[in-house]
């Protein structure tokens, strides 16, 4: 969980530079507006505890 400038939570999806494609790119998840940081923090360990990779591809 990471926090812009603003405050404002948002979850980075570290780990992505695993795929080359990415490997100087950073993801992240774009909250609802409202979301809380104790929020933000629940919903990155739910993800840490439920999602084991990460898959790219290009169309």
């Amino acid at each position: 969980m990471k926090e812009h400038a603003g405050g404002e939570p948002w979850i980075a999806l570290e780990g992505a530079e695993t795929v080359t494609a990415l490997a100087r790119a950073v993801l992240g998840l774009k909250l609802t507006p409202g979301t809380t940081i104790e929020e933000a923090e629940r919903i990155a360990k739910e993800l840490q505890a439920q999602v084991s990779g990460l898959t790219f591809a290009r169309r």
